[in-house]
C-alpha cells in the first residue's frame, strides 16, 4: 500500500471517527421537554334575569369557603364566601341576587378577593 492510499485511509476514519463523536456528543446536549403542569383558578360569570352564575373555568378547584367578589353591569355587586367546592367546568346559581333584571348580553365581572 503506497503513502497516499495508507494517509487517505488514516484521513477517512479520522473523518469517521470526528463525526460519530460530535454526533454522540450532540445527542447528548438534547435535554427531554417535560411538560410543566400550570394550575389556574379562574371564574366567570353570566346573568340570567335576576339570577347570578358563577362557573369555574380554570383546571384547578375552586375551594369552599374562598371570598369572590362579583360586579354586573345593572349596577349590583357584591362579595361572597363559596358555599361549596367548585370543580373545573362546574357552575354555581346564585339566585336573586340582582335588583335590577338584567338583559340579555349584560356585562359580569367575578374574581377572588
Amino acid at each position: 500500500m503506497s503513502n497516499l492510499h495508507k494517509l487517505a485511509v488514516v484521513g477517512l476514519a479520522t473523518a469517521v471517527t470526528l463525526s460519530l463523536a460530535s454526533g454522540a456528543f450532540a445527542l447528548s446536549l438534547i435535554k427531554p421537554v417535560l411538560k410543566q403542569a400550570h394550575h389556574t383558578q379562574a371564574l366567570d360569570c353570566t346573568v340570567r334575569g335576576f339570577d347570578l352564575i358563577i362557573t369555574n373555568f380554570g383546571d384547578d378547584n375552586a375551594d369552599s369557603g374562598r371570598q369572590v367578589a362579583w360586579a354586573v353591569s345593572t349596577g349590583d355587586n357584591g362579595t361572597m364566601l363559596l358555599p361549596k367546592m367548585l370543580a373545573p367546568g362546574e357552575r354555581l346559581l346564585v339566585a336573586d341576587a340582582l335588583t335590577d333584571f338584567a338583559a340579555r348580553g349584560s356585562r359580569c365581572q367575578v374574581d377572588y378577593i
